[in-house]
């Protein structure tokens, strides 16, 4: 079976003998991990390793890792504020360099695709309306 264009996910923290031996067969473009699959750092790199061994091309091993409500490994990193606050309360400079930390933390753990939504406009800028979903924009466009 091809399936070179389906990102995949695990159902544990533990990639089992039968996940391995159908993501070796199928050869997904890639995995996404979700809370239930992230407990430690080390645990996550182990992981991620392991993921990778699996594909004969490098895959997508990825995660939804926005800030705020949205931070995967707050078990062991400290959670950003959400991309609202940051575009109220921070300079351009200072979320460009969040953003490097964010990449720098997710290479250590084996991550190579971010699903965070960092170019998304906000259309709703009513409080209780959906912004927590967006980021404002910084710059007119």
């Amino acid at each position: 079976m091809n399936a070179e264009r389906l990102i995949v996910g695990l159902a544990g923290p533990e990639l089992t003998a039968g996940e391995a031996a159908l993501f070796r067969d199928i050869q997904p473009a890639g995995y996404i991990l979700f809370s239930r699959n992230l407990v430690s750092a080390p645990q996550i790199r182990e992981l991620t390793d392991a993921l990778s061994n699996l594909s004969i091309d490098l895959p997508f091993i990825s995660i939804d890792q926005e800030g705020g409500r949205v931070w995967r490994t707050r078990e062991f990193s400290c959670a950003p504020p959400d991309a609202a606050t940051f575009t109220e309360k921070a300079t351009p400079i200072q979320i460009a360099k969040f953003g490097a930390l964010t990449g720098q933390l997710l290479e250590i753990l084996g991550i190579n695709l971010n699903f965070a939504p960092v170019l998304d406009l906000d259309h709703f800028p009513d409080p209780v309306s959906y912004t927590h979903l967006t980021l404002p924009t910084i710059y007119s466009v």
